[in-house]
């Protein structure tokens, strides 16, 4: 995540305020490599470099209604996108993710 650090704040104390605090990296200028290694970090059991664009991230080992809804907040807090369960249901592999990401970032 890209961080801005707003000077004309104290530090933040709730969620809100972090959210205005650090500035999320812009998605219309991600990278698909960035995006993967990203959501690498959220799998424990995956080793970077496993996850490729057309992985269809439900076979991942790890996976979970837990671990989605870890995305779904990885992707709200990382790039101030908001995704509900049913688009994220709609999605296949990592590149249709990204996708989506670019689209209601747009």
């Amino acid at each position: 995540m890209n961080t801005v650090l707003n000077t004309q704040h104290s530090a933040p104390n709730t969620l809100k305020e972090i959210t205005y605090f650090y500035k999320p990296a812009n998605p219309r200028v991600m990278q698909i490599e960035d995006f993967i290694q990203s959501l690498e970090k959220e799998f424990e059991d995956i080793q970077p470099g496993v996850i490729k664009g057309e992985t269809e991230f439900r076979k991942l080992e790890g996976w979970s209604s837990m671990m989605a809804l870890i995305i779904i907040a990885k992707i709200d807090v990382d790039y101030n996108v908001t995704i509900n369960a049913e688009e994220l249901a709609q999605c296949v592999t990592i590149n249709d993710l990204f996708e989506l990401v670019h689209a209601k970032a747009a």
